[in-house]
């Protein structure tokens, strides 16, 4: 570098460091402001421009107190629904003619017009050129001011600004070119995230405060909207202007914002990966140099604030919050997301107040591993009871019961079938102290009740009127202090809290539902010493596991499931039935979907039939529906075969359903043919002698698949074989992936298949996912000895082309390939697949399937030269005499 360089490079420096100060100068108002030039409306507009960028074919108006997107037939009566239904209503309104962001509106805007706008930031392909955070809490300066304070330190540049009605502020970050709104957003989170641990005041309530407020455009939306600065209404009172670190307005507006540095997509991802951004799984918590905590415990645990720093505070809300799975779905499924719908970013589970923060009880633990806690215990231990137990314990119920002892508090795992009332009858016998039982209904209720007098031994256990178990449940409304059954929902009416103070144990069925606020609010005030749930499905459906464990504590002992398969006397055979429903709308919205479902013909007359083969073989058979109006037309048709056919739905009354199930009970020498909602075989429903479930309108969730399964799986007298007949509609995607999700759960519960209408295998010896079904088929067909058999349903060059080399290979080894299709080829595949020397067969029965040297057997519905499904799921045999009638089946002339 010579001498010219160094003094063109040491004059830019100057000029960096001379703007640097100026800036700083600018800010605090002590700038000699005849140093700034002089900018006309149209300089203002350009300054103004460059910054605040978003949509421009769609601006949001204000109109008393409400904004809503700018609409050239809002005066007209006859054609604006705005009145009459909202301004949600405009996104789907057939009369939309909305006005463009152009110059005159923004030049009206930062002049004197008395009109407030708003700025939609996410573009249509789902990125923004910025980024605003909004502080609305009465410390809304300072959380503002540690935000800002935190980027400067970075050497990000932002704008704080004081909002219209001064009570809140927005923080602005602008880029230098339109990046991803999911990085704006990760990026803001990310300060948020590491602001937190300077600024105890932060909370993740401001994860709901970010602009664009989502990741993705909503489906025929425009995204969330934020108001523009230098409202005329606002400047004359001081607001929706910039302001300084001393929460002043900066005098020269427009020249300060022409100082603002806009950040590089670069500096952001530098930042993000510096900082790790958090993980719905993790969220990110650093137990380095956390306070001694003081804890006093009793239902929750309140905690001092006091002489805590603002990183052990932020720890404490971290392990008490969660991402919540509803935001994300919406997201995903690109609904609507904004401040106030009730779907917020973070689930968080802790209280907080000037001096204390409150968190559910079973986080000690948590806090236990991490740093030291001194306790001012006010738990309660009860007082002792005369009670022992008069069963018989299996081994591994008696494991698991000694390893849930361990723990003051925790979930018990233990599947369908495995005695979880008898290990919780055991537990109480084992404690002897007062013990209150949590159940979720009535049916549950009267099972327990029933399983107490089994297998308990207590006082005056034989007296009419005993009062040593008591009942609170509906109009029974009995509490003795020893062992009593509660219904939560009606603990949760209980004015007298200090009643649950009675009780060292607490004992709760079906725990998985403690994530309902029923559940929480009741167990905030249960302060027993012991604490133990039982569930088989801890996972729950709406992603909400973590804050069962914040309640109830994490799983402290577990069945294995595998020792319950083999207390089960009887095979388990399931049967899907492929069925020919289509559905061709374009809004594939389930309910649409289901709702043509049902009221299918077809498929409605192949259920039939198949209840009726199952009935005339003297099964007893359950038969599942979703809908009312679609078990309604069922037992219409199938009534006529017995008069043991029975109704259940949710318009059945609770009297009219004890009768039934006490009718079907009492049948010992009759079958029977029972047709009932899902929601209605849930917890507490027992029929032990149930043999065929019919699966008759699809769901996904594996949770409900193992509880509805599960009523099948109880030994009863004579049960040898239960079967589940499982309606797949593989022409719709949506219904088709859930019948994958419900496969799964079947070879986990060791169910076999019958394929080919009388062919059964083993789904767990027999049954792969994609990836390892591809690479052993693949094997297999590497290693055949003389001959393959491909039968496709749709042929694609490319896969062919794919193949080509391994086809080539295996026809120059003397091995013979043959493919056996429908479809009418084009002459390039034809000619492509006799090169190879590959024998074309046609057939009128196309299943995708690969059979090697006669015996070694692939199934699936990808087709080996076609279509795809990574979701699939394959089935592989060896059975030469089964391959032999797979191949007379598909033999019927040659090409």
């Amino acid at each position: 570098m010579n001498q010219i360089e160094r003094l063109q490079e040491e004059n830019r420096k100057l000029k960096r460091e001379n703007e640097k100060y100026k800036r700083i100068l600018i800010e605090h108002n002590l700038i000699n402001t005849e140093e700034i030039p002089f900018y006309h409306k149209e300089d203002k507009l350009r300054i103004y421009k460059n910054l605040f960028k978003g949509r421009e074919d769609v601006y949001a108006l204000n109109y008393k107190e409400t904004f809503f997107p700018a609409c050239k037939n809002r005066i007209s009566g006859r054609l604006c629904k705005r009145k009459k239904n909202g301004s949600k209503w405009c996104r789907k309104c057939s009369n939309q003619n909305f006005s463009s962001l152009t110059d005159f509106v923004l030049l009206d805007h930062i002049s004197t017009s008395h009109k407030r706008i708003g700025l939609y930031p996410l573009l249509k392909d789902n990125t923004c050129f910025l980024l605003a955070i909004d502080f609305d809490e009465d410390d809304w300066f300072s959380a503002m001011l540690s935000v800002y304070r935190l980027a400067k330190r970075y050497g990000i540049d932002s704008a704080m600004e004081r909002s219209f009605s001064g009570n809140g502020g927005h923080l602005w970050f602008f880029f230098q070119e339109p990046i991803p709104a999911y990085m704006a957003r990760m990026f803001g989170r990310t300060l948020l995230n590491e602001a937190m641990r300077i600024n105890k005041d932060i909370t993740y309530e401001s994860y709901d405060r970010l602009f664009p407020a989502q990741d993705t455009m909503p489906e025929g939306g425009f995204g969330n909207l934020i108001a523009l600065p230098f409202a005329f209404d606002a400047l004359m009172k001081g607001n929706a202007v910039f302001i300084n670190e001393y929460n002043q307005k900066i005098t020269k507006q427009f020249y300060y914002l022409s100082t603002i540095k806009k950040i590089f997509t670069k500096t952001i991802e530098n930042y993000i990966n510096q900082n790790k951004e958090m993980t719905l799984e993790n969220l990110d918590i650093d137990t380095n140099n956390l306070n001694t905590i003081h804890i006093k415990r009793t239902g929750i645990l309140k905690i001092e604030k006091k002489g805590l720093s603002s990183h052990t505070i932020q720890f404490l809300r971290k392990i008490s919050s969660m991402w919540n799975p509803e935001y994300f779905r919406k997201q995903r499924n690109h609904e609507p997301l904004w401040k106030g719908n009730g779907v917020s970013a973070i689930l968080s589970e802790y209280e907080e107040t000037e001096n204390y923060i409150y968190l559910p009880r079973a986080l000690d633990e948590i806090i236990e591993e991490h740093t030291n806690i001194i306790y001012d215990d006010h738990i309660s231990i009860g007082h002792p009871i005369d009670v022992s137990f008069i069963g018989k314990l299996y081994s591994y119920q008696q494991e698991a019961i000694t390893n849930a002892l361990k723990h003051s508090i925790g979930v018990i795992k233990a599947p369908t079938g495995s005695g979880k009332t008898v290990m919780a009858l055991n537990i109480v016998a084992q404690l002897k102290v007062s013990t209150l039982i949590i159940l979720g209904n009535t049916e549950l209720a009267k099972q327990w009740k029933k399983r107490i007098n089994d297998f308990l031994d207590y006082p005056d256990k034989d007296k009419k009127r005993n009062q040593f178990i008591g009942e609170y449940s509906g109009s029974k409304k009995k509490m003795f202090g020893n062992i009593d059954i509660a219904l939560v929902q009606s603990l949760s009416h209980l004015k007298d809290k200090e009643i649950f103070e009675r009780y060292g144990l607490v004992i709760i069925d079906e725990g998985h539902h403690s994530a309902s606020t029923t559940y929480r609010e009741t167990l905030k005030n249960i302060p027993a010493k012991n604490i133990y749930s039982f569930t088989a499905t801890p996972e729950r459906q709406d992603g909400l596991d973590k804050i069962v464990s914040m309640y109830l504590g994490r799983i402290v002992s577990e069945v294995p499931f595998e020792v319950i398969k083999t207390l089960r006397h009887f095979k388990q055979i399931l049967i899907p039935r492929y069925t020919t429903f289509t559905y061709l709308d374009e809004d594939h919205d389930f309910t649409n979907i289901v709702k043509k479902l049902v009221n299918n013909q077809k498929r409605n007359n192949e259920i039939i039939q198949d209840v009726i083969h199952e009935y005339n073989k003297s099964r007893n058979i359950i038969v599942l529906s979703d809908r009312i109006e679609h078990l309604d037309y069922l037992y219409e048709r199938i009534k006529h075969i017995t008069i043991n056919s029975f109704l259940l739905t949710g318009k059945t009354k609770v009297r009219e359903k004890n009768r039934i199930i006490e009718t079907v009970n009492r049948l010992k020498d009759e079958n029977y043919i029972l047709l009932a909602s899902y929601k209605l075989i849930g917890e507490g429903f027992d029929l032990p002698s149930l043999e065929t479930m019919f699966m008759a309108s699809p769901f996904s969730w594996k949770g409900r698949t193992s509880q509805y399964i599960g009523r099948l799986h109880r030994n009863h007298e004579g049960k040898e074989v239960i079967k589940v007949y499982d309606y797949v509609d593989r022409h719709v995607e949506m219904l088709k992936r859930m019948y994958q999700n419900r496969l799964k759960v079947y070879r986990s519960e060791g169910y076999d298949i019958q394929i080919n209408n009388n062919k059964i295998i083993s789904l767990e010896r027999y049954l792969y996912e994609y990836e390892e079904y591809q690479k052993n088929m693949i094997n297999n067909i590497c290693a055949a000895h003389n001959e393959i058999v491909i039968s496709c349903n749709t042929i694609y060059l490319s896969r062919i082309k794919s193949y080509y080399k391994m086809i080539e290979g295996l026809v120059m080894k003397g091995i013979h390939v043959h493919l056996f299709t429908d479809i009418e080829l084009t002459k390039e595949i034809i000619s492509y697949l006799h090169s190879l020397g590959v024998h074309l067969r046609h057939t009128l029965h196309p299943s995708n399937l690969v059979i090697i040297d006669k015996k070694i057997i692939w199934l699936s519905n990808s087709s080996f030269f076609g279509y795809q499904d990574k979701l699939e799921l394959a089935y592989k045999l060896n059975d030469p005499s089964f391959a032999e009638e797979l191949l007379s089946n598909l033999i019927t002339s040659n090409v």
